[in-house]
């Protein structure tokens, strides 16, 4: 959007209208459609942008000459709706004074001659001589033509609707396109209503064009009746914000949840429903910026909702009344995001704006609210555009649907929303099998999703590594549910295992917290045998060594448990050692050998043995940490790193050293399951006093004997010996529990006893 131009031959007058705010929907298209007017009505040149969540109109006129532009000059534009019953073009049909015996309801006779509130409307604006209806009054009289020249006596069918519709946009002046697009978008399927108009200018018993004719006529007043009050109190209510006590008892429709009436909606019990007439005429006139035919050749549905200007499907996420009802057909028509911007724009750019209304993702329309959220963080930049606020025409009102605020979107740009493209082929189809009812999907699917969505929706509002560890652990929680299920994975769903994200997932993610460095560290790792490698997601579901597909095969090694944590750690370890005894190379001893991209660092395993961490955040990075492709040696994996703390215990460090994964002093330790299972088994004493043997029979001396704790800390122990440790970080533990060579040569072996509290 460009800036505003200076004409100094006409004076420009900035005129904030705290009356137009972004929240509730009527009062956001108020605003673009007083603008509309005056730009194509009186100032070609007129800006408009939004400041302090209020509308600021830019143009020659001044508050008062705006005012009076609304009360005596303004045009309305063409609005109708002839293939609605109660538009005013059809007649109720006549009844009998008798009865029929069986309902207790008169009797009807077939002849539609009785007339109603809305036909007196029409025949109203006809018998007006006012020149500022000209163009209405024209458009009325055409479409009356056409309807008698189509012999429709009562509002008509679907299949004559579209004959009609076509017939009025042949017929019609241009003038009236704008309301046709508006109201319908044309596909080959036949014309289908957006959301924005309700049910193509109808939303229930509410007629939008009928109440928009009777208002009209209410305020705009006919030159040949000078009784009629033209007081300006109610249009400066609407602009400006001012309290209005002379409110009309009349519906509002989809367009103000607020003042829709109801229970609780007023100081008594009930309240009835409300509106300034002038805050429904320039609602109205402001969805008729949002034309569906300029997107028609781009996007396509059968539901006509992704042909619409900034329309897309409705997701239950993202505000706290959202819900898998609010995703159907019953519960939710669509949701739409309306654009805010801060940079004075004319009509001109505004009608390409709302024109285009196209949002992509990877090279794709958006389907979802959750596809426009990420569509946004870079459309709205493009377009000069500073925030969305995201409506939901959602069934709030019995089976009525309100144009309900869920939340709102700052455009900014977010490097880390990119990395959500390596996920959208999997999305795609997760998405769409967990929306299936035939079958369908099992108990969890759906919620895992709903908690996928929102962690999205969370990350295109705010760029921070909390926001990318959420997506990552809910990406986790996706794949550790469908592997639960993995007949329906396989065989209903087709659904492949989460593949090869990229390690700037790992980066994005770093919150610098002892959870995910520990996280990190072991979804990381690899199992060295002499045959093959074993990275550690082939222990926590039923996958092939490279993870890019579902193997049954695999379910004897898988060891995870959604238990305890400490006895789904001890029992992977477990399945490692006894491979890694089974696997000798070459005829050689069985060896504990551990790869890992990035360590563990002593103070985190600390916490862990002390039962100090988030552990359901731990196993949730976890399993989100899994789905990164590690064997990529190309990227680099940077982690904070941990803050100075006190180091784990001798217990810890006697036994880490008979399965550190790497040789110490150029030794290589045999594998010794038992000392594992010992400690496993809360044997504190006899663990350690396994591994001392073990070390002294491969030449090394330890300085103590055995250690004494409790059961628990010695689970914990064992399940820490998972953890991955730096060559470093082995030989510091060597220094503190191994005695050095030439200190041990003509000396007798230190037998110590600890115990650890």
């Amino acid at each position: 959007m460009n800036a505003e131009t200076n004409h100094p031959e006409r004076p420009r007058h900035t005129v904030p209208l705290p009356g137009c705010h972004p929240v509730p929907l009527a009062s956001y298209l108020k605003g673009l459609g007083l603008f509309r007017l005056v730009a194509e009505q009186v100032d070609p040149d007129a800006r408009c942008y939004w400041k302090n969540e209020g509308f600021v109109l830019v143009s020659n006129l001044d508050a008062d000459k705006l005012i009076d532009f609304l009360l005596n000059q303004y045009r309305p534009s063409p609005i109708m709706a002839p293939w609605n019953s109660g538009s005013g073009f059809y007649f109720q049909e006549e009844k009998l004074k008798e009865k029929d015996p069986l309902t207790g309801k008169r009797k009807k006779t077939g002849i539609r001659n009785q007339p109603t509130e809305a036909t007196r409307t029409i025949d109203g604006l006809l018998n007006s001589s006012n020149p500022r209806l000209t163009d209405l009054r024209t458009c009325v009289q055409i479409a009356k033509k056409i309807l008698h020249e189509q012999q429709l006596t009562e509002a008509p069918d679907d299949n004559v609707k579209d004959f009609l519709i076509s017939t009025l946009r042949n017929r019609l002046p241009d003038s009236y396109l704008w309301c046709l697009d508006a109201a319908y978008t044309l596909l080959p399927a036949g014309a289908k209503p957006p959301p924005l108009l309700g049910s193509g200018l109808n939303d229930g018993n509410l007629e939008f064009s009928n109440n928009f004719i009777q208002h009209i006529l209410k305020t705009i007043p006919d030159q040949q009746n000078k009784k009629r009050e033209n007081s300006d109190k109610p249009l400066h209510s609407c602009l400006f914000g001012l309290p209005e006590k002379t409110l009309e008892k009349t519906s509002v429709g989809q367009f103000d949840p607020f003042n829709a009436g109801g229970t609780n909606a007023g100081t008594g019990f009930d309240s009835a429903s409300s509106i300034n007439p002038w805050d429904f005429i320039l609602t109205i006139e402001g969805t008729l910026l949002f034309s569906a035919s300029f997107v028609r050749k781009f996007q396509y549905s059968q539901q006509g909702q992704l042909s619409f200007p900034f329309c897309v499907r409705s997701v239950g996420v993202g505000y706290p009344s959202g819900a898998l009802a609010d995703e159907n057909k019953e519960g939710s028509r669509a949701e739409m995001w309306m654009p805010l911007w801060k940079r004075p724009a004319n009509l001109y750019e505004l009608r390409s704006i709302l024109g285009e209304g196209r949002a992509q993702i990877s090279g794709r329309p958006a389907r979802n609210g959750v596809d426009f959220a990420r569509a946004a963080v870079s459309l709205g930049i493009d377009r000069g555009l500073s925030e969305f606020q995201r409506f939901g025409f959602l069934k709030r009102n019995g089976r009525s649907h309100f144009a309900t605020p869920l939340d709102r979107l700052p455009v900014q740009r977010n490097r880390y929303v990119r990395l959500l493209e390596e996920i959208d082929p999997w999305l795609d189809r997760f998405r769409s099998r967990a929306a299936s009812t035939n079958p369908e999907p099992p108990a969890g699917v759906a919620s895992a999703l709903r908690r996928l969505e929102n962690s999205i929706l969370r990350l295109c509002q705010t760029e921070d590594p909390a926001r990318v560890q959420d997506v990552l652990c809910a990406l986790g929680h996706c794949e550790r549910t469908v592997a639960r299920s993995l007949r329906w994975t396989r065989e209903t769903a087709h659904l492949r295992p989460i593949h090869g994200l990229s390690v700037a997932w790992a980066n994005a993610a770093d919150t610098g917290h002892a959870e995910y460095r520990l996280a990190l560290s072991l979804a990381s790792s690899t199992l060295l045998t002499a045959n093959t490698q074993f990275p550690f997601r082939y222990f926590l579901e039923p996958v092939n060594h490279w993870g890019n597909h579902w193997r049954e095969e695999s379910l004897r090694d898988t060891a995870w448990t959604d238990g305890s944590l400490a006895y789904s750690l001890n029992a992977i370890l477990h399945r490692q050692l006894l491979i890694a005894q089974n696997s000798p190379a070459n005829g050689e001893t069985s060896h504990f050998a551990h790869f890992a991209r990035k360590t563990a660092p002593l103070p985190d395993i600390a916490a862990f043995i002390e039962d100090t961490l988030d552990e359901p955040l731990f196993a949730d990075l976890l399993w989100g940490l899994s789905l990164i492709d590690w064997t990529n040696r190309d990227q680099v994996v940077e982690v904070t790193s941990p803050p100075n703390g006190h180091t784990p215990d001798a217990l810890y460090s006697l036994l880490k050293l008979c399965f550190a994964g790497s040789s110490i002093r150029e030794t290589t330790i045999p594998v010794v399951p038992a000392i594992h299972n010992r400690a496993t088994h809360g044997d504190a004493e006899e663990a350690s006093r396994l591994a001392s043997r073990r070390l002294r029979a491969s030449g090394l001396t330890p300085v103590i004997e055995k250690v004494t704790a409790s059961e628990t800390h010695a689970r914990r122990i064992a399940a820490s010996l998972i953890f991955p440790i730096s060559t470093g970080t082995v030989n510091s533990l060597d220094h503190q529990i191994l005695l050095e060579p030439e200190k041990d040569r003509g000396e007798e072996h230190l037998k110590q006893e600890f115990k650890v509290s």
